[in-house]
């Protein structure tokens, strides 16, 4: 019974240490693989997996992100909201935020992004969205609501949710009114990442 028990916890020790080799050689990068097949870029119609997960990580931005150690850190906004808060949200988005063809990032893209993904089917943004209303204050702030009158534990969910959703820009997706998989805009999307799609070569 001792024998059996020893055997496994080497096992578990052994599975372990083979997992967190291979996550940190996976995912320990933020792009690793030279070439790969794909339809769209965008948030909205690119596959569901962790590989598309941490190439949207390179080239588009949120109101907040979680680090490497699973910390929340600001991105678009100054600071992260309020845990005091349970009924709204108040931020402000920085000052110095713009997407890569110049363009300033305001709170009408904020709102935009939020009623995208509300008409979606990916359920994985459309059930944050549909939970959330966006009021604008000014141009650069703006308050997070219910969407719902009795929404328990509302700072939590939106604490939790809001990294799933990158910031779409308004002025390039507007006047299509939703991305359409593979069109010019979903194989070469607008971010406002650290990174941008210069160009993209086809074999």
């Amino acid at each position: 019974m001792i024998v059996r028990l020893i055997k496994n916890k080497v096992f578990i020790v052994l599975f372990l240490c083979i997992g967190t080799l291979y996550c940190q050689n996976y995912y320990g990068l933020k792009y690793a693989e030279k070439t790969f097949e794909i339809e769209s870029l965008d948030p909205i119609n690119s596959e569901n997996t962790w590989r598309q997960y941490r190439f949207q990580e390179l080239f588009n931005a949120r109101l907040w992100y979680r680090d490497n150690k699973l910390n929340k850190q600001p991105d678009l906004v100054e600071s992260l909201p309020d845990k005091s808060s349970s009924k709204e949200i108040v931020l402000k988005l920085r000052d110095d935020c713009f997407w890569q063809d110049g363009t300033k990032i305001t709170v009408d893209d904020i709102i935009f992004s939020f009623d995208l993904y509300r008409k979606e089917e990916r359920k994985e943004f459309s059930k944050v969205a549909d939970r959330i209303n966006v009021e604008k204050i000014d141009d650069l702030t703006f308050k997070l609501v219910p969407s719902e009158v009795k929404t328990p534990s509302f700072y939590k969910f939106v604490d939790e949710q809001i990294p799933l959703l990158y910031i779409l820009p308004q002025h390039k997706i507007g006047s299509m009114g939703r991305i359409l998989p593979g069109s010019e805009y979903s194989v070469q999307p607008l971010g406002a990442g650290p990174f941008r799609i210069d160009s993209i070569n086809t074999l």
